[in-house]
C-alpha cells in the first residue's frame, strides 16, 4: 500500500523542521506588507516619470503588477493562516503608510524651505486625498503636486482659491471623485532663497559654482 502523503510522521534520525512561532509569522507577514508598500512606490514613481509615455512601457507595468499582484495574494494567504483580523491589519497598514507619507513630505518641506498655506494659489503645491464610489480603487489615498506644474488644465482652473478642508467633485479620468484638500505649501521665491541661505552657517551654504559674472564666491550675489 502506497505511504499517505498526508503522512508527517517524523522517520527515525529525522526531524521534522520547527514550525514558526506567532511572533515569527507576524514578522513576516509585516515585510510582506513593507514589501507591498515598496513595490506600490516604485510603480507610482514609475508612472510619474513615464507621463504620457505609458503606452512604451506596457511590458514593464505588467512586469511590476505582476509582482505586486504576487505579494498580495501571499500576504493574503498569510492572513487567513493566521486567522488575521483584516480590519485591524487595514488599520495599521493605513497607519504605516500616512506615517511615511508625513515622513516625507515634511522632508521635502524643510528641504525646499516650503511654508504652510490655508489657501491654494496657482502656484501652490497642493496635498490632496479623494473618495471615488464609482471605482474606490481609484481613490487618491495622498497625492502632493506643485498645481502650475501639473499639467492638467482643469485642476489649474478649479483649485486656486480652494481652502483647507474644502472638498468638491472632481472627473479624473472618467470617474467622479470627491476630492479633499488637506494641505497647502508655499515655495519660496527665488530672492527669499537667496535671504533664507545667507543664514545658514557656512558649511550648509550651497556650493559656489564659479561661473557667474562678477561672482562674489557666494551663490544668489
Amino acid at each position: 500500500m502506497s505511504k499517505d502523503v498526508h503522512d508527517i510522521t517524523p522517520k527515525k534520525g529525522f526531524r521534522n523542521a520547527k514550525k514558526p512561532n506567532k511572533n515569527q509569522r507576524l514578522d513576516e507577514l509585516e515585510k510582506m506588507i513593507q514589501n507591498i508598500q515598496m513595490a506600490t512606490r516604485v510603480i507610482q514613481m514609475g508612472m510619474q516619470q513615464m507621463g504620457g509615455s505609458l503606452g512604451n512601457m506596457e511590458k514593464d507595468i505588467g512586469g511590476a503588477m505582476g509582482v505586486l499582484n504576487d505579494l498580495q495574494y501571499r500576504t493574503l494567504a498569510m492572513m487567513e493562516l493566521m486567522q488575521v483580523d483584516k480590519d485591524k491589519l487595514e488599520d495599521i497598514a493605513e497607519g504605516m503608510k500616512l506615517k511615511d507619507f508625513n515622513d516625507a513630505s515634511d522632508k521635502e518641506d524643510a528641504e525646499k524651505k516650503y511654508t504652510v498655506a490655508d489657501v491654494v494659489e496657482k502656484e501652490s503645491i497642493v496635498i490632496i486625498t479623494s473618495e471615488c464610489e464609482e471605482a474606490p480603487e481609484q481613490a487618491i489615498f495622498r497625492s502632493k503636486f506643485k498645481l502650475d506644474e501639473s499639467a492638467n488644465k482643469t485642476a489649474m482652473e478649479t483649485f486656486p482659491g480652494k481652502k483647507v478642508g474644502d472638498k468638491f467633485d472632481f472627473d479624473i479620468n472618467g470617474n467622479k471623485h470627491v476630492i479633499e484638500i488637506i494641505g497647502v505649501r508655499t515655495a519660496p521665491k527665488a530672492e527669499e532663497i537667496d535671504v533664507l541661505n545667507e543664514e545658514l552657517p557656512e558649511e550648509l551654504q550651497p556650493e559656489c559654482c564659479g561661473t557667474c559674472e562678477g561672482c562674489s564666491g557666494k551663490c544668489g550675489e
